[in-house]
């Protein structure tokens, strides 16, 4: 499976706190949204440092990469 946010491979053999771990990331923060804290359509798979970039906003984006053309 792939992380949400930056869209590569998650290794599940690897154990927290290795930042490319699996950890499992509330789309909304349930700080701010309680009413999501167990809906499971709010969680997605993601790194470990995906998530802590992300933190406690409501998405992060990660660079799109370079352009394939010069428009």
């Amino acid at each position: 499976m792939k992380c949400w946010h930056c869209g590569q491979p998650i290794d599940y053999s690897l154990q927290f706190p290795d930042p490319n771990s699996f950890s499992a990331d509330h789309l909304r923060p349930w700080a701010g949204h309680p009413e999501l804290r167990y809906d499971p359509a709010n969680v997605v798979s993601s790194h470990l440092r995906c998530n802590q970039v992300k933190g406690s906003n409501e998405h992060f984006a990660a660079g799109l990469g370079s352009l394939s053309e010069d428009f």
